[in-house]
């Protein structure tokens, strides 16, 4: 099982400070990808990433930053991960597609569906930059200091509490012989925010997160490669040309690329268990 977290040694960093450099890393990426208006995989991910990574921080540091500077800063994170998001799903299909296609191109017909369907996303995306800008997640940034001096130490057991939580979770699901599907999509999801908020005690100077957050962020990437492998399959499955050669075939391989996943995925778990 996952064991219990070491006691603080020294603060690194404040709240405030660990919460605007969340949303510091979402400008950046917004910036990049809206500059240049190019939504390249690589832009889009880490767009998406950031989100993701800075909507956990502000959520864990709730009660010590300003809660309605927060709320907004949520709801605007929120939509641009989704947009993101749909972006990035299309680039990850395309590319386990490729991967899995024996070494030709993916099926000409899921290629060509890909690639009429990825501008509308991205200009949905590129449109939601505009309307937010940088300068208004800049604006929102500046207002996170709340009225008063935060207590270090409680926000520190707040973030402790939660991990705890997530971590009780996840050992739920690890006690399983063979835990179901949407068990592992709820696990990964629940390890992305415990690293985040192991990071997060790591930066506020509590001791013995570094090992555990490399064993989750292993596990997580192998869980993820699951979950795309799956909705891959899915949404090939769905299709009313499923039957033909091409897909057949590749939709062969995205199922014995899941029972690899799901392999994999369970080792890293399973060190998981031990530290």
């Amino acid at each position: 099982m996952l064991a219990t977290l070491q006691s603080p040694k020294a603060v690194h960093a404040g709240p405030v400070r660990l919460a605007r450099g969340a949303i510091a890393e979402v400008i950046d990426a917004a910036e990049a990808l809206r500059n240049t208006r190019e939504a390249t995989p690589e832009r889009v991910h880490t767009l998406r990433r950031a989100c993701r990574s800075a909507s956990v921080e502000l959520n864990l540091l709730r009660g010590a930053i300003d809660e309605q500077a927060a709320d907004r800063l949520q709801k605007i994170l929120t939509k641009l991960r989704r947009r993101a998001g749909s972006v990035r799903d299309l680039d990850v299909h395309l590319e386990i597609a490729s991967e899995l296609a024996s070494g030709h191109e993916p099926p000409r017909r899921l290629q060509r569906e890909i690639e009429e369907e990825r501008p509308g996303h991205e200009q949905r995306l590129l449109a939601y930059l505009d309307k937010v800008a940088p300068r208004k997640l800049k604006r929102l940034r500046a207002r996170l200091s709340p009225g008063e001096t935060p207590d270090v130490g409680q926000v520190r057991d707040r973030v402790a509490e939660r991990a705890a939580k997530w971590i009780a979770r996840a050992n739920r699901v690890l006690s399983r012989p063979l835990p179901a599907e949407s068990a592992l999509h709820e696990l990964r999801i629940d390890l992305k925010k415990l690293r985040v908020s192991l990071r997060t005690l790591r930066q506020l100077g509590v001791r013995g997160t570094k090992r555990k957050e490399a064993v989750i962020v292993e596990a997580t990437r192998h869980l993820g490669r699951f979950h795309d492998v799956a909705t891959l399959r899915e949404r090939l499955e769905s299709r009313p040309d499923a039957d033909l050669p091409e897909i057949a075939t590749l939709l062969r391989s995205l199922r014995s690329e899941e029972g690899n996943a799901v392999v994999r995925a369970r080792e890293s778990l399973r060190r998981l268990r031990r530290v």
